[in-house]
């Protein structure tokens, strides 16, 4: 007979498993600290420190080229040309084990496990000609070569259209499933560019869930389309039903200049409607920004792993995490944890962007004046709101902002969520922020 003590515990569980669904994802990918060189232990030892230290992230994520042969650079391949983690590297997966028991530690972490792949089928298995499971078929066979990844020529579309074409995402998904994978990041693919690839990974995602109830997490990152590569709202209302993320601007890293046009894409999207728009498997879909580049990160295109702080000021670095937060952005930390510091975690369990991102709606920019950029979000609650104002200038710069903005009544009890500071009930807030700034605000008990 359950206890009280243990029937509180298992509604609490009950309760944070259901927020966690339906949140936008969040946990940690090893691409800017280590871009292709993260190895077993670095990884174990960063999933370690997020299960022990950032209670509501939740995927632990392994990216690019972990199949790649650490001292030969060939792809390492299985028999029917599917990616395999390099034994070097990964000593787990030696004897055809895969990332099984990499994948079992990450779960007894209480955490989630994901992978990054690139789309179609490797020019290696196509060398090799290798069979495709369950078929007479080879990857000669069902290999698209004109359509190569724009930006690694290492990677072919496969032609699905062919019954062994779908039988090769097939076999791949199944042995993702059979490794324990909850996360599937698939890279170089983008909008109308190849949605058949897209739509045939999102049915056997959905077939496997519908066979063995294993939920799988489906976030596609960019390939090019007309020479750009982020994503446009027409793109995204014909993919957002087939995943749960996607991104809608190229790479960002630790720069200004990239934070800021992140401005535009986001407040296009969320005018849009399609933040928590309906997505794969009756979860939520959500815009993907990026992850954030903040701490011990490596550099775009090095293979030196983490060697270097981020170059963002303090003040860029709670801009960007107000702007993923109250954007509900899925927020995926992308910065060493080994080398973890105090200022960085503060910045990533925030209780007021986690709040925001977590359980809000109708948020959207409100405001354009001059380099200011002003958004809103409403609780869940339907009694909270709130207001997050970007200096996206030069120079320490001032805004009147009444609380009326956000219909909620002429006045509000506010609370400043950076500085966790109580500013009593008032009509209007002064907002002063300094270059590329952010200030945040929750909005309560509001009255006419």
């Amino acid at each position: 007979m359950l206890t009280r003590s243990l029937l509180r515990a298992a509604v609490s569980l009950i309760l944070v498993a259901h927020t966690l669904a339906f949140q936008p994802p969040r946990g940690w990918n090893s691409y800017d600290s280590f871009d292709w060189t993260i190895d077993e232990k670095a990884f174990m030892d960063n999933c370690m420190y997020m299960a022990q230290h950032m209670p509501t992230y939740e995927y632990c994520v392994i990216d690019y080229l972990w199949y790649r042969d650490n001292n030969t650079g060939a792809f390492v391949l299985d028999e029917f040309g599917r990616p395999q983690p390099d034994p070097i590297r990964w000593p787990s997966a030696s004897g055809g084990r895969g990332f099984t028991d990499v994948a079992a530690r990450v779960h007894v972490l209480g955490l989630k496990f994901g992978i990054h792949v690139m789309r179609g089928i490797s020019r290696a298995a196509i060398a090799k000609n290798t069979r495709v499971l369950g078929t007479n078929t080879t990857a000669r066979d069902i290999a698209l070569p004109q359509q190569a990844c724009p930006w690694d020529n290492d990677f072919v579309s496969v032609d699905v259209t062919q019954s062994a074409g779908q039988a090769f995402y097939a076999s791949l998904y199944d042995q993702f499933a059979e490794w324990g994978v909850d996360f599937v990041k698939n890279d170089c693919v983008f909008g109308d560019y190849v949605p058949a690839e897209i739509e045939t990974q999102s049915r056997e995602i959905a077939a496997i869930f519908e066979r063995t109830g294993h939920r799988i997490v489906y976030s596609l990152s960019p390939g090019e389309h007309d020479g750009k590569t982020d994503m446009e709202v027409t793109h995204a209302r014909t993919i957002s039903t087939l995943v749960n993320m996607y991104r809608v601007t190229d790479d960002d890293w630790d720069k200004w200049s990239d934070i800021s046009l992140h401005f535009d894409v986001a407040a296009e999207f969320a005018a849009a409607n399609l933040i928590g728009a309906p997505g794969l498997l009756g979860q939520p879909s959500f815009p993907d920004l990026d992850m954030l580049p903040l701490g011990w990160l490596t550099s775009p295109g090095s293979s030196r792993g983490p060697y270097r702080n981020t170059s963002l000021t303090p003040d860029e670095q709670r801009t960007q995490m107000t702007l993923w937060g109250i954007a509900r952005s899925p927020l995926m930390f992308g910065g060493d944890m080994r080398h973890m510091d105090a200022f960085t975690l503060s910045l990533l369990t925030n209780p007021g962007v986690l709040a925001v991102n977590t359980n809000s709606t109708g948020n959207r920019e409100v405001l354009r004046q001059g380099d200011w950029r002003v958004w809103s979000a409403y609780g869940t609650d339907d009694v909270t709101a709130y207001l997050a104002a970007f200096n996206t200038g030069a120079g320490t710069q001032t805004i009147t902002l009444a609380v009326s903005m956000v219909h909620m009544g002429s006045s509000c009890r506010v609370r400043d969520l950076w500085a966790q500071r109580d500013m009593g009930v008032v009509s209007s807030i002064s907002v002063s922020a300094p270059t590329h700034g952010a200030r945040f605000y929750l909005l309560s008990q509001c009255s006419s």
